[in-house]
């Protein structure tokens, strides 16, 4: 598929931004040095609990690599991720949203939902784009008695950018406080990134837990997904 085409298709599939959320801590780092895969040594908080990084672990199909060597980003960044580390976090989780054209990029590889998942589609083939069900993935909730855990799953569809994604591929940062965008805004070189207060791009008011009680759930999750 060629550029224009593809382009287009990542247009009807509504996909307008490649989303990547971490700590307001790592925000400076990630404005100087690039968005880096989650082994870096520039991170000061880490969002991926050990669970989920020793489920990430594993070789991916289409270059053989490991997944620890890529940077992951999310169609629909609400996702369960984003719920659990609202909960350890607050607000101090932001969406980092990236144009939508990365997906053109070399050693891209995408995926039809969440990677720990050991039914996983892996692809970089934008033509397989359009095999992924976009209903569930832009779903606003996974709460359905029926089809839970595939809504679930297919809401953590990612996109996979080897060793490093540039900053001027950076579109906007959403947080979901007027706190943290003033601090963004002052602690940051942001140059014409915008910073938007956007609530539904979060999860309102979520009931903060503790790391124990998050690892418990995320283990109960992967058990569903395996």
């Amino acid at each position: 598929m060629n550029g224009m085409n593809a382009l287009h298709l990542i247009k009807d599939l509504n996909v307008k931004s490649i989303d990547h959320m971490t700590h307001i801590d790592n925000l400076d780092s990630i404005i100087k040095n690039g968005l880096l895969p989650h082994n870096n040594p520039y991170k000061q908080i880490g969002i991926n609990g050990p669970d989920i990084c020793k489920r990430k672990i594993k070789v991916e199909p289409i270059h053989n690599r490991d997944i620890e060597q890529y940077v992951p980003l999310y169609f629909n960044s609400r996702n369960e991720m984003l719920l659990r580390n609202q909960r350890l976090y607050g607000d101090d989780i932001v969406v980092l949203a990236f144009e939508p054209g990365i997906l053109l990029e070399e050693d891209v590889v995408f995926t039809n939902g969440d990677s720990c998942s050991s039914d996983t589609m892996y692809s970089n083939e934008m033509g397989d784009l359009v095999q992924m069900d976009w209903r569930k993935i832009w779903s606003r909730n996974w709460f359905n008695k029926y089809d839970e855990r595939a809504i679930k799953f297919s809401m953590m569809a990612e996109v996979l950018i080897y060793k490093k994604v540039e900053m001027e591929k950076l579109m906007t940062i959403y947080c979901s406080s007027n706190r943290i965008k003033a601090q963004i805004e002052s602690s940051c070189s942001l140059g014409e990134t915008e910073v938007i207060v956007l609530d539904r791009m979060f999860f309102q008011r979520p009931q903060i837990k503790t790391v124990e009680s998050c690892r418990v759930e995320e283990k109960q999750a992967f058990a569903e997904l395996a």
